[in-house]
């Protein structure tokens, strides 16, 4: 079975407007794609997806707090639009297997795909999941609050491929999804990949047996992801709902709930927890004021709003001693709160302000577990700063060598990355020196991605004969990385390059030649 065409360009669309995962920065062979997305598409529209071979895909162990990771998965640029496209197919039909959305029950990752790429619906659910059950709350007395622990690597793929098999007409799309699980976790029958945002729906699969279980036995519930509140009249009701719950995933999937995040509270109490979630939760005025003014600027969480849109009257909004005691609120917190601090870092990336910048280079290990979200802001202003970036990079390069960061592949690749996006962090001398002492391929790759824009052409000439030798994603970028070659010397060099690439090595060289 072959993609449809319009599916494949959705799909391009889609990764170019939302990333190919929450987690990482967009690797820039998708700009290159972006460019000649015709190709692209007529290259992929040639693939029968059932017997298609995923590549194994790109794991790092990315920081969640302070003392706990998340594993995390980003495929091959090609795998990332087949099964974004595969997913685009079958969204729809697996959507209408769920809880209904005028059920006020399940509110996460509801498939609304937007004609320029978004998969899931705008509002992401969040804020009415907790307005929801603010209101079923004030009916009762006690709340059931719980979560499934490690819940998608817990996932059984039997659950996902059975709903699957009730919701789509075509079988052959089932085949694809399940070659493509079974090469995500090679092998193993348990499991989802977080990254591709398309196997958000795949986890909410798994879920909608105990959906319809609860709604069976009669409980009024509300549901975000693995988040899972349950409403009663006393405790011992709420007490009852949890055992029967517990024995429920136990028999039929073997999911466990986490025992720290599960609760029985008394509805007075979590009303004011609700409250404040159903009301974004600014932890103070100027945050409230920022996230009102990006949100008048630009409908969508994801693009970046052009400044010609601030206007006088907003800009206080982003100024430096409003963004510094934003971020000081957060991170004088005794327990930091890094998934709304993520979120703010993102509304800070929309608007390009740069008075952030120096206040995280100043506490820089605590915002380590947000550094995804920090490259991106700091990308996004690199052209309205006005310190010295040359420093910031020397500090970044320290920051890498630093035992903490080398201990972690993704932080150090991450930072090395950041001097690709921002040529002003310059070093580039400083960065090539490392390259052969680097065992990582990932973080080999950003040295040579960095390289590449600072048009170190005499350094290229060295290591453009590791071409061959060089794993996939180390491979495209030395091809990429030709662009610091004189035009006839580059010419020549992907001359060769050219007889032993593959479809997507092919378009860089185009890209470049």
């Amino acid at each position: 079975m072959k993609l449809k065409k319009a599916s494949l360009e959705w799909a391009i669309k889609h990764i170019i407007s939302e990333g190919d995962t929450d987690l990482l920065p967009l690797p820039f062979e998708f700009n290159v794609i972006n460019e000649y997305s015709a190709r692209a598409v007529k290259s992929l529209s040639n693939v029968d997806i059932n017997a298609h071979n995923w590549s194994s895909p790109r794991r790092f162990l990315i920081p969640k707090r302070e003392l706990s990771f998340r594993a995390v998965l980003q495929l091959e640029p090609f795998d990332a639009i087949l099964f974004a496209a595969l997913i685009y197919e079958i969204g729809r039909s697996l959507e209408r297997r769920r809880r209904p959305v005028r059920e006020n029950s399940v509110f996460s990752n509801r498939f609304s795909p937007s004609k320029g790429g978004r998969m899931y619906a705008l509002d992401n659910g969040w804020e009415e999941f907790w307005k929801r059950s603010l209101e079923l709350a004030s009916k009762g007395k006690h709340v059931l609050v719980t979560d499934i622990s490690d819940f998608y690597n817990q996932i059984y793929h039997h659950t996902i491929e059975n709903q699957i098999d009730e919701a789509v007409k075509n079988k052959e799309h089932l085949h694809a999804i399940k070659n493509f699980l079974s090469r995500c976790t090679d092998g193993v029958s348990r499991g989802v990949p977080v990254g591709p945002h398309g196997t958000h729906i795949l986890a909410e699969m798994a879920l909608i047996p105990l959906d319809n279980f609860m709604l069976g036995q009669g409980y009024q519930f509300c549901r975000y992801a693995d988040d899972l509140h349950v409403f009663a009249d006393s405790h011992r009701e709420a007490q009852k709902a949890l055992y029967s719950i517990v024995g429920y995933l136990d028999n039929t999937q073997k999911i466990q709930l986490n025992r720290q995040k599960t609760a029985i509270i008394e509805s007075t109490t979590f009303a004011r927890v609700a409250r404040s979630k159903s009301e974004s939760d600014p932890i103070n005025d100027a945050e409230r004021d920022l996230v009102a003014a990006v949100r008048s600027l630009s409908s969508s969480p994801y693009r970046r709003i052009s400044p010609a849109k601030i206007k006088t009257a907003e800009m206080e909004f982003f100024s430096k001693p409003k963004i510094e005691g934003i971020l000081k609120s957060y991170i004088s917190e005794k327990d930091i709160d890094y998934i709304r601090l993520r979120w703010v870092i993102r509304r800070l990336a929309q608007a390009g302000m740069p008075g952030g910048v120096d206040f995280i280079m100043r506490n820089f290990e605590i915002f380590i577990p947000a550094l995804a979200e920090v490259a991106n802001y700091f990308e996004s202003c690199a052209g309205k700063y006005d310190g010295e970036w040359r420093e910031v990079g020397a500090q970044f390069l320290r920051l890498a060598e630093d035992d903490l960061v080398a201990s972690n592949e993704y932080l150090r690749a991450l930072f090395i990355n950041l001097f690709g996006r921002i040529k002003k962090l310059n070093h580039v001398n400083e960065l090539t020196k490392l390259f052969q002492e680097e065992r990582s391929p990932s973080v080999r790759r950003e040295i040579v991605t960095a390289a590449a824009r600072a048009k170190a052409a005499d350094w290229f000439r060295i290591v453009k004969g590791e071409y061959l030798n060089a794993d996939p994603w180390l491979r495209r970028a030395i091809i990429h990385g030709g662009v610091a070659l004189p035009k006839d010397e580059r010419t020549a060099w992907l001359k060769g390059v050219k007889r032993k690439a593959t479809d997507l090595e092919q378009l860089l060289v185009l890209a470049i030649e």
